[in-house]
């Protein structure tokens, strides 16, 4: 079987095949225990997971799979290889190391899902801001919002084709969130309002302003002023 290295081990080992005394390590072994890892330059195996604790504060008074450092002699009695394997996979420091294996991984588990979540918040932020940039857009050139099917609202148009180029407004679309009637009508009149307070801080500032009335008459012949 062609070397293999190995890169979460504690050591140099590589998983392969050896000869001594006229015996060898058997490749196979590797897929019958998992957790057994050879050293290619001692010729002798190791436990990965007792190395591990071992490295940690555990201790195990047989210390014959432990791999400590370079001066550690290992297991390379073959001929008793599937014994001692068994063996060493039932002692109950082996169990003990496996069950703190298990408690490192399962203590992992809520941070990668915290993790997960802190990168969709920041994908739904940069969604919302999308939607609220067609919002604007919307209401600035004076077109409609809503229509009776939402699929086909300008607001649901505008933010599918923009969805193709912004991953946020994707997903914040395949959620659905935030653009249920309700929704949309508050955050119309939150954006009128955040104009009207953004002008009338413009006035506030200038020197000078001018009011421009326009009068016009419409089908029905009513007057309409605007300013």
């Amino acid at each position: 079987m062609p070397p293999l290295v190995v890169s979460n081990s504690p050591c140099s080992i590589i998983r392969g095949e050896s000869r001594k005394k006229d015996r060898c390590f058997n490749g196979k072994w590797l897929t019958t225990w998992p957790w057994l890892q050879y050293h290619r330059g001692k010729q002798t195996a190791f436990c990965y997971i007792c190395s591990s604790n071992q490295k940690e504060g555990g201790h195990d008074p047989k210390a014959t799979f432990i791999y400590k450092d370079e001066t550690s002699d290992g297991f390379s009695s073959w001929n008793k290889g599937p014994e001692r394997f068994n063996m060493h996979q039932l002692s109950d420091y082996h169990r003990q190391c496996k069950t703190n294996e298990l408690l490192k991984e399962k203590e992992k588990i809520p941070q990668l899902l915290s993790d997960e979540e802190c990168r969709n918040n920041k994908l739904r932020q940069e969604g919302l801001e999308a939607h609220f940039g067609t919002l604007k857009t919307l209401l600035r050139q004076g077109l409609a919002i809503r229509r009776q099917e939402d699929k086909e609202s300008n607001v649901y148009q505008f933010n599918k084709d923009k969805s193709q180029h912004i991953p946020g407004l994707k997903l914040l679309m395949k959620e659905n969130r935030f653009l249920s009637h309700s929704l949309l009508a508050e955050q119309q009149e939150m954006l009128v309002l955040e104009a009207r307070r953004a002008l009338n801080m413009e006035l506030q500032c200038a020197k000078y302003y001018v009011i421009i009335v326009d009068e016009a008459t419409d089908i029905s012949k009513s007057e309409h002023m605007s300013l």
